[in-house]
């Protein structure tokens, strides 16, 4: 007997069903490119030499040496975009790809951050604290898989787990980012919130008493800023 429950009768496909607007076309095109990460594919700008002669549009994989190219029979042909991914490979005058769907390489650390290889926090733009979802962000340059395939731009990610987090935080808690009623006091600070991420912070103590003290709490964001502040009243 099947575990699964029998949903044939809920599960069906209309033949006239309205096509997708462009918002659910886009959010397809995004899980084909985190579910098929490793199919993806990007076109080589440059003509290759394949014997003897000059072939252009040809595409690059993380997996295959070989290059491989886009079926004739596919609605893309005529498009040939950056990068695709695919469903399966076939082999006959040449390797073809097939089931492609068009993706923007940008979406990928989102959706696939394993496979990709991040630079250091960007300075400009400088890092930020996102309060809808607690958490500090940054701008970071990257690459994509073993092929080191490069990103355009660098891209804002979440900020990595090192002690420039911690003075990040404390910055923003400085600034009353974290806990708005302390703006108030950003005028009458004995020095400017700027100082927490300064290269020559660990000089002033009350820097580096505060950062001390958010290292040792794990106080990295503003939900473990108020369990400790909960579990110690004093």
């Amino acid at each position: 007997k099947s575990v699964i429950p029998d949903m044939s009768s809920a599960l069906y496909l209309d033949a006239k069903m309205t096509p997708p607007n462009d918002q659910q076309i886009l959010l397809l095109r995004k899980i084909m490119a985190a579910g098929m990460v490793d199919r993806l594919a990007k076109k080589i700008e440059q003509p290759i030499i394949i014997n003897g002669k000059k072939v252009y549009n040809a595409y690059q994989t993380l997996v295959l040496e070989e290059s491989v190219f886009v079926h004739p029979s596919s609605v893309l042909l005529n498009e040939m975009p950056s990068f695709v991914c695919y469903q399966d490979i076939h082999e006959t005058s040449r390797m073809y790809m097939r089931g492609l769907c068009s993706i923007d390489i940008e979406w990928i650390p989102q959706l696939n951050p394993h496979i990709c290889q991040f630079g250091l926090p960007e300075d400009d733009p400088s890092p930020r604290y996102d309060s809808n979802n607690d958490k500090i962000m940054c701008h970071r340059k990257a690459t994509i898989g073993r092929l080191t395939w490069t990103l355009p731009k660098a891209i804002e990610t979440d900020y990595p787990d090192t002690i420039d987090r911690y003075r990040w935080f404390g910055k923003f808690f400085l600034d009353g980012q974290i806990c708005l009623k302390l703006e108030k006091f950003k005028p009458v600070l004995l020095c400017s919130s700027n100082s927490m991420v300064k290269s020559w912070a660990n000089l002033m103590k009350r820097t580096e008493m505060l950062l001390n003290a958010l290292v040792i709490k794990k106080i990295y964001n503003k939900k473990n800023l108020l369990n400790v502040w909960k579990s110690e009243t004093k």
